[in-house]
């Protein structure tokens, strides 16, 4: 179905839900018309970041503007608008925002389409080396001057060439981990449904129901995808106890499709050899409610030693950064030009 063209819009104010340098002003000012008023918010750094803006700094301007973007867009403030049109969110999903509110003030939403392929590939990959080759281990010996012997089972590598990578998709940032994969001389497979497995540079496809064969084989599982087939992924004992005792888990995905009591009984009793992780537990009865605070693992499992942890580091460039605005500029063009919108809530329509 084809979308329809609608006629240029005409906006008069637009805000920024962050501080934004002078070459990102530079760049959305370019990205609108000439007579369109664009609002920054007035705070030092120290107050705000991309990712933090307080309501009352954004709500002294947010009475009259007709756009927000940004990479978070607070109820309080779209609650205090009176001509709020569109919010363009700089990120690729619809996560935490109040739909009914929405509906309420009649406010659309509009998201990049981006997947982030090669810093998530780029990460997943960089968490496998440090595990394999202990990298955490090395260092600490290194500075602290402490001597082992070699070959010392506690600081001793895996070499990579010719190891087994298993992906659960074969969604953008699992290809790009098997084109890395291959470089490095590595074998790839994927958990997916049948492929041209030679243009992905992967060894074999496994079906979603036989995850025995692609764990028991694999020498590093790198959870890419939270679905499977058309099912949740769920990492349980027993997947876990699938895995060599050799063998390393990766997630870059969803942190609650793994089972925290089983990783931890994994990671204490041998069954696995470590795991890294850059998304940690969302606990729906902490507080504050769904964050990985005031720890990321409730049983301490980022606090083992065969464990890398990170926190949502894995697209944390600045070239990232800058890609989401651009893509969020281009949506912010399409919408004056008349063009329609991709990746769009409409609250009168719906996705």
């Amino acid at each position: 179905m084809k979308l329809k063209k609608e006629k240029p819009k005409i906006i008069n104010k637009v805000l920024l839900t962050w501080p934004a340098n002078k070459n990102e002003v530079k760049k959305v000012k370019e990205a609108l018309p000439s007579k369109t008023e664009l609002v920054v918010p007035a705070c030092t750094d120290s107050q705000m970041s991309h990712y933090f803006c307080p309501t009352e700094i954004l709500s002294e301007e947010a009475n009259d503007a007709e756009i927000m973007i940004g990479w978070v867009t607070p109820s309080k403030v779209i609650q205090k608008s009176k001509k709020m049109k569109l919010v363009i969110l700089l990120r690729s999903n619809f996560s935490g925002l109040d739909f009914n509110l929405l509906r309420e003030k009649n406010v659309k939403v509009a998201t990049v389409n981006y997947d982030y392929a090669d810093s998530k590939s780029e990460y997943a990959l960089a968490l496998a080396i440090c595990l394999a080759k202990k990298i955490i281990q090395n260092n600490k010996s290194a500075i602290t001057s402490e001597w082992h012997p070699i070959w010392d089972p506690q600081f001793t590598t895996m070499k990579l060439a010719g190891k087994t990578i298993c992906v659960t998709d074969l969604g953008p940032v699992a290809r790009e981990i098997a084109r890395r994969g291959d470089a490095l001389n590595m074998k790839v497979v994927a958990i997916a449904k049948d492929f041209a497995i030679e243009t992905l540079r992967l060894e074999c496809t496994y079906p979603p129901e036989d995850i025995k064969s692609a764990f028991s084989s694999s020498d590093f599982i790198i959870l890419t995808n939270s679905v499977v087939g058309s099912k949740l992924l769920q990492i349980n004992e027993s997947e876990l106890k699938l895995m060599k005792r050799e063998a390393f888990l990766i997630n870059i995905t969803t942190a609650n499709i793994v089972s925290e009591a089983a990783l931890y009984k994994a990671l204490t009793q041998g069954w696995i050899a470590g795991y890294g992780s850059d998304v940690w537990w969302d606990y729906t009865d902490s507080i504050p409610e769904h964050k990985s605070l005031p720890t990321l693992s409730r049983m301490g499992v980022h606090n083992l030693p065969n464990v890398i942890a990170t926190l949502n580091a894995a697209t944390d460039s600045i070239e990232e950064k800058d890609k989401l605005l651009d893509e969020g500029l281009d949506l912010l063009k399409n919408y004056f030009s008349g063009k329609p919108l991709k990746n769009l809530f409409d609250p009168r329509k719906g996705f």
